[in-house]
């Protein structure tokens, strides 16, 4: 079990949530949400009223994962839990918010997949600045690669090989952005 400090709300947290929510209750612009000040036992009220609610949630939200015979909780059943315990008004901007994180992780997602087809599309459409490979593609025959290869230097095919190195580096960096986006997408949901 998590000690008792490891289950606190960061106080720093708390003051923002707290002076945004009474600036915006007054009706204040950003510029007097500095000029509310809050006593340190409001902020350990806030804090602990805020670990009571997420942990009252969290139960609710446990049982109905387990009346649905799951291990793993989702988004659906902690709105559920909300909606069993009397907080339906909360749903409204719960789901907006929901909604609003799913549609900014498919567009990060997009993003890549756009960046990694931009990349293998600038690959495939040719390896050297001389056209080597169209030039082999284009039928010259073996000796047009064995002539290529011969006209190299040393110094060219090693940083052939650094970018063909780098390129894959970057690959599996993109492979593994992808895989973390799938995991984080599923732990969302």
């Amino acid at each position: 079990m998590a000690s008792e400090a490891q289950l606190d709300i960061p106080k720093p947290t708390i003051k923002r949530i707290v002076k945004e929510k009474l600036a915006a209750a007054a009706g204040s612009s950003e510029g007097t949400k500095a000029d509310i000040q809050l006593n340190k036992e409001a902020l350990l009220a806030f804090g602990e009223s805020a670990k009571v609610f997420i942990s009252y949630v969290t139960a609710t939200a446990n049982d109905v994962c387990k009346d649905k015979k799951r291990a793993t909780l989702s988004a659906d059943d902690v709105l559920t839990a909300l909606e069993e315990t009397d907080f339906a008004e909360l749903l409204p901007p719960l789901k907006e918010a929901y909604e609003a994180y799913k549609q900014s992780l498919k567009e990060k997602k997009d993003k890549k997949a756009e960046v990694s087809r931009k990349r293998k599309s600038a690959g495939q459409a040719g390896d050297g600045p001389d056209g080597d490979t169209a030039a082999a593609a284009a039928g010259e025959g073996e000796g047009a690669d064995t002539k290529a290869a011969a006209d190299k230097s040393p110094a060219d095919a090693a940083d052939a090989a650094d970018e063909q190195q780098e390129d894959g580096a970057a690959a599996a960096a993109a492979a593994a952005e992808d895989e973390d986006m799938a995991d984080g997408e599923d732990e969302a949901e």
